[in-house]
């Protein structure tokens, strides 16, 4: 957790862009004595030391995020601290323990190389006993949650994760 504390904080050696804010955080606040209410995760990325090879191996053209984007946002974000892209932060999915983090809405899409992240996060946290609900949309792509202007299918997947996430906070009260 201290990994995950000292990510969040000024000064902290690892750039902005490679902490997985949302995972993140819930990690390093839990057991607080104000708890997150839950955690929302929209196509989460939440390793930065993923096997890209693997996923080029599956064959599948993934629109608008391919494996190569993949290399090149894990260059970006992680920098000189590349060795380092196994710990937490960057990759909450390799937390050692996910107990005691808050409830949390997951929502992954089929064509999108990181879909297996995030279902396997949400198998995860439901084994370490975390109140978990996953929404998938298998017919949508990675940045889906971005053209519910434009998409009748994303304002459907917008307005079912966005009424997950009511009933999830309406819940606790």
């Amino acid at each position: 957790m201290r990994k995950c504390s000292a990510a969040i904080r000024p000064g902290s050696p690892w750039p902005a862009r490679a902490r997985a804010p949302t995972a993140c955080a819930a990690l390093a606040l839990r057991g607080q004595a104000r708890p997150l209410a839950a955690q929302l995760l929209v196509v989460p990325g939440l390793d930065m030391a993923r096997d890209v090879a693997a996923i080029e191996d599956r064959g599948i053209d993934y629109p608008m995020l391919a494996p190569a984007d993949l290399r090149e946002i894990a260059r970006l974000c992680m920098g000189a601290s590349a060795h380092r892209a196994t710990e937490v932060p960057p990759s909450p999915l390799r937390a050692a323990e996910l107990a005691g983090l808050p409830p949390t809405l997951i929502a992954v899409a089929g064509h999108d190389p990181l879909r297996e992240e995030g279902l396997a996060y949400a198998h995860r946290l439901e084994a370490a006993g975390v109140p978990t609900r996953l929404l998938r949309f298998d017919d949508m792509f990675h940045p889906f949650f971005g053209f519910f202007a434009h998409s009748a299918a994303a304002v459907r997947a917008h307005d079912a994760i966005c009424r997950s996430l009511s009933d999830r906070l309406r819940d606790r009260g």
